[in-house]
């Protein structure tokens, strides 16, 4: 025989291994879905720590790296540059590559001259709260703090949920360092303050998240729970800035109609995966409730021709996304995964954008 067994595996497997070195590559799947997973903290980093009226902004370094960047505008420097707080994450297969961390964001010293005197006053502070300070003299990322990727991996998973509350918990340790940096900002004379231009007004709409759980089989299937999320999203700004409530109730425990009604009149629309079917199963429960104005997120967005999934599945749906799924197959966990599938952005567009538009159009 001129080939061992081993050799005859390998080449039975090559393919299976060209394709992993594909998805690991420097422009691969990998690298797209942990640009996702970046951009999609913005929504967790906005509503958990209250930073709703901060900007936003996405940097790229070729193709693997990528810095969000969150900002109150009295942070803008002349031309370009800004003071930030932010998270990054790189490919863990690229050469450079580090786990996620959480940084201060300053331009060099010719760009920033007051730079240095920033960061004398800034680093003690966050140094205290177990953040490392940089022996570089003009990195853009002098103050930075790492959440490392082990905590999070199993034999068999990695804990994506729990790496963001990491996440946000570590970003939520520099907050304290806002005081000092808008304090830094009003001292500079006013000839070098940027003039702050007026920030257009919020056309903030209310939406509902809406999931339920049955036992049974259609058409008389019971309701066994139920799960509202009342959000507050941003039609110029195209982005959900945060949750205002969360409503969850189990069966045998008597549905509170009066709590579920205000919730729904509260919200201009209320979404759900497949409305019909929860639709009819709230109807059952509480007789009007479809006179509310509901939108369908499978069937009236093309998932197909937008990310290349085939079925309307939510949690396929997620996967494809760089999202995960919630660990627990429940109303409130889905009416979550459900908000957070809705707020990425795909083309320049959050998929809550889209379906709004598309149930605008069909109404017109």
């Amino acid at each position: 025989m001129i080939f061992s067994a081993r050799a005859l595996d390998v080449l039975k497997r090559s393919q299976e291994i060209q394709k992993d070195l594909e998805f690991c590559s420097k422009d691969g799947e990998l690298t797209q879905q942990i640009r996702r997973f970046v951009r999609s903290l913005e929504g967790p980093l906005r509503s958990q720590l209250k930073l709703e009226q901060w900007t936003c902004t996405e940097e790229r370094e070729g193709s693997s790296f990528i810095w969000l960047n969150l900002f109150p505008e009295t942070w803008r420097l002349h031309g370009d540059e800004f003071v930030a707080f932010g998270v990054s994450w790189c490919n863990p297969f690229e050469e450079e590559a580090e786990d996620p961390y959480v940084f201060v964001r300053t331009p060099t010293l010719d760009a920033f001259p007051g730079r240095n005197n920033l960061l004398k006053k800034l680093r003690p502070a966050l140094v205290e709260r177990g953040f490392e300070d940089s022996p570089d003299a003009e990195p853009y990322w002098p103050i930075w703090k790492h959440v490392s990727l082990e905590a999070f991996r199993s034999s068999s998973s990695f804990d994506v949920d729990a790496l963001v509350l990491a996440l946000v918990e570590t970003f939520g340790r520099l907050l304290p360092g806002v005081p000092i940096i808008d304090g830094f900002f009003q001292s500079l004379p006013a000839a070098k303050r940027v003039p702050q231009i007026p920030q257009p007004e919020r056309h903030l709409k209310l939406v509902a998240f809406l999931d339920t759980e049955t036992a049974g089989t259609p058409p008389n299937a019971k309701m066994t729970e139920l799960a509202i999320i009342l959000a507050a999203y941003d039609e110029i700004g195209d982005q959900i800035v945060g949750v205002v409530e969360e409503c969850s109730l189990k069966k045998p425990k008597p549905v509170d109609q009066s709590k579920v009604q205000a919730l729904l009149e509260r919200a201009e629309v209320t979404v759900a995966h497949n409305c019909a079917f929860d639709r009819a199963v709230l109807q059952r429960e509480m007789p009007g409730a479809e006179k509310h104005r509901w939108l369908c997120s499978y069937r009236d967005i093309d998932w197909k021709a937008l990310n290349g999934v085939a079925a309307e599945n939510l949690q396929a749906l997620l996967q494809a996304e760089g999202l995960r799924s919630g660990q627990d197959h429940h109303a409130l966990d889905d009416a979550r995964d459900l908000l957070r599938l809705l707020a990425v952005q795909r083309n320049g567009q959050t998929y809550l954008a889209r379906l709004l538009k598309k149930t605008r159009s069909a109404k017109a």
